[in-house]
């Protein structure tokens, strides 16, 4: 049956509750904000909760440095020679490199050791100078020259020739100053088996002698050619035209290398080493103690070597080369003559040859490792 629409809108229009007193109505809207206050607290309270868990699952403590399986630290010491940075607010400055330790070595190490100096026939004054196990000539003294033979029993030992030049007293003062660094450094000798160390020991004496130069207004410098054993281990240097031989089983043997102008054309194939005897620039050197601080003077370092019981090794100025050839030397050294005798025979042959220069001469012998 169809209705009008007054009639629809009766019956589907719902009936009203009765309407609750106005106390009533206050307390339930109340009690409502809190509870739905409370429920929007523990949601906020859970998803903070949650959140912690994660991020804290996510992130993994920071691991000291710890061994490997193969037993090596995973944070390696650095070496002594390699660069450190340092912040200066927090640390202070790392320690300048040290020279590497030689290990102690429980040594027999004998040698018979002798040296011989003269101002030769022509010259005026000896620019010539020697550090002989840790002694050297006082300045007042090189004219006078010296004969000094000695036994040394010391587990390390080091020795060395000096060519002073410059003229005047310039050559004197430059290789009594090398002589006399040298000499002051016996307490480390054991310091100058490593390469670097010795390199940098040279150098630094090398600048001592530049500024005592610059110091007295004159240009000088000198040659230096040394040996230092430690047991059976020996090192050789040289800067400069001054020599290291060995005579080992009667055979004379060259170790050092000439920092010279006429070695350069030899290695280059220009000159013969009898050539270079007589060439005119064969006193030219190219490197010297005393160079300028700028230029870093590169030794000739022989390294690795061993000694062995009754082998001679020479140690001389360009005074004796110059004047002796080197199979004369070899036949003088071979001769049955103790070390003393030996230098003697060999500065007197050099004099008699003409003795144009100061000459040096300096006898290793080695008796006992």
């Amino acid at each position: 049956e169809k209705k009008t629409e007054t009639e629809t809108k009766v019956e589907t229009e719902p009936v009203d509750p009765p309407a609750p007193k106005s106390g009533s109505n206050i307390m339930m809207f109340i009690f409502g904000a809190i509870a739905a206050a409370a429920l929007c607290m523990i949601g906020i309270l859970l998803r903070l909760l949650f959140k912690g868990n994660s991020e804290k699952a996510d992130r993994q403590p920071v691991q000291q440095p710890g061994p490997r399986a193969d037993g090596q630290n995973i944070a390696q010491p650095m070496d002594y020679d390699e660069e450190r940075t340092v912040n200066p607010d927090t640390a202070s400055a790392a320690p300048a490199a040290a020279p590497v330790a030689a290990k102690p070595v429980k040594s027999k190490l004998t040698v018979n050791a002798a040296v011989a100096n003269h101002k030769g026939r022509v010259r005026g004054n000896n620019e010539d100078n020697f550090c002989f196990q840790g002694i050297y000539m006082e300045r007042s003294k090189m004219d006078n020259g010296i004969l000094l033979a000695e036994t040394k029993k010391e587990p390390v030992q080091m020795y060395a020739v000096c060519d002073g030049m410059g003229g005047a007293d310039c050559g004197e003062e430059a290789s009594c100053r090398a002589a006399g660094e040298l000499a002051a450094r016996k307490q480390n000798y054991a310091g100058l088996m490593d390469r670097n160390y010795l390199t940098s020991t040279l150098r630094e004496i090398s600048d001592a002698v530049y500024n005592d130069a610059v110091q007295r207004g004159q240009k000088s410098g000198t040659t230096v050619a040394m040996m230092v054993m430690q047991g059976k281990q020996v090192v050789f240097a040289n800067v400069g035209d001054s020599r290291v031989y060995r005579l080992r089983d009667g055979v004379l043997e060259q170790i050092s290398v000439d920092h010279s102008k006429v070695q350069r054309m030899i290695n280059m194939g220009v000159l013969t080493p009898e050539q270079a005897r007589t060439d005119p620039s064969r006193h030219v050197i190219t490197q010297y103690m005393g160079m300028p601080s700028d230029i870093r003077i590169s030794p000739y370092i022989v390294e690795n070597q061993e000694v062995r019981v009754n082998d001679i090794y020479l140690l001389c100025s360009d005074g004796l080369t110059d004047m002796v050839e080197d199979k004369q030397i070899e036949a003088i050294m071979n001769g049955k003559k103790n070390v003393k005798e030996t230098v003697r025979e060999l500065v007197e042959t050099a004099l008699r040859n003409g003795g144009k220069d100061n000459v040096t001469v300096m006898l290793v012998e080695i008796t006992r490792v």
